[in-house]
């Protein structure tokens, strides 16, 4: 960019300071969707019943 030497440090900074911002944000929304999408998938299958141990010989201890 041709920008005079004031605003182009201000416009580097901010490059960073954006860079660093949407690195941890991504982080922050990538760690909230893996908790509820496998939180939701987790409770889903419990109310369903899939994958509940069932007993093999029910008459024995």
């Amino acid at each position: 960019m041709n920008l005079p030497p004031p605003f182009s440090w201000l416009w580097s900074a901010w490059m960073a300071f954006s860079h660093a911002l949407g690195m941890v944000m991504s982080k922050i929304i990538l760690t909230i969707l893996w908790v509820v999408g496998f939180g939701l998938y987790g409770i889903v299958l419990k109310v369903i019943g899939l994958f509940q141990k069932k007993p093999t010989n029910p008459h024995t201890y």
